[in-house]
């Protein structure tokens, strides 16, 4: 178990199968150095690569730029049974490969989506996770183009609080290929 306070970049792998078990992330902020005391925002939290198993992590008060997110991994990777708080517009958890699974997690975001994926990969699975975003989508599946596009997401089990007028977007998903329950999904105040 580590403790990272402050930095771009909490922890990040690369090679296979990593483990980030047991850490806190503390206010990851980022630094503009050509203006000292000025914060434009941290890149990640936790960066998993392929075959990460991301479990039992905190990350507090993280200042996340837009294209970050608290905890990202790729291929194969499990995430589970952390606590995300970011602020700024960075995502809570970004799904970027097949076969990845997200469950059991807590999520806060500012203006970022809570839970997020955007590539053509195959196999993601949202499950008992609880997320809340001032404004941000809580649970949102994009497209790359009309062509490459995510397929087999499920989400099921989540419970979903957004200041968004959408709380969960699955619309960039493959169609026919993925299973969106949308009775034991519990969303409040937005519509799936």
């Amino acid at each position: 178990a580590n403790k990272v306070i402050r930095g771009y970049r909490g922890i990040s792998s690369s090679g296979y199968g990593n483990i980030f078990t047991d850490n806190i992330i503390r206010n990851i902020s980022g630094a503009d150095y050509n203006h000292l005391g000025v914060e434009t925002g941290g890149e990640y939290a936790i960066v998993g690569s392929y075959g990460a198993i991301v479990k039992n992590n905190t990350i507090i008060d993280c200042k996340i730029i837009s294209t970050g997110a608290g905890i990202t991994v790729i291929d194969n990777s499990i995430v589970e049974n952390n606590w995300v708080n970011v602020t700024k517009a960075g995502r809570g958890i970004v799904a970027a490969g097949s076969n990845v699974v997200i469950r059991n997690n807590t999520v806060f975001t500012e203006f970022g989506s809570g839970i997020y994926e955007k590539d053509e990969g195959s196999g993601l699975l949202i499950e008992n996770n609880v997320v809340t975003s001032d404004s941000g989508v809580g649970i949102l599946i994009e497209k790359l183009s009309s062509r490459r596009m995510p397929s087999n997401v499920n989400i099921i089990g989540n419970t979903v609080r957004t200041g968004n007028k959408v709380a969960i977007d699955a619309s960039g998903v493959q169609a026919n290929t993925s299973d969106i329950d949308v009775q034991s999904n519990n969303v409040f105040g937005k519509d799936i």
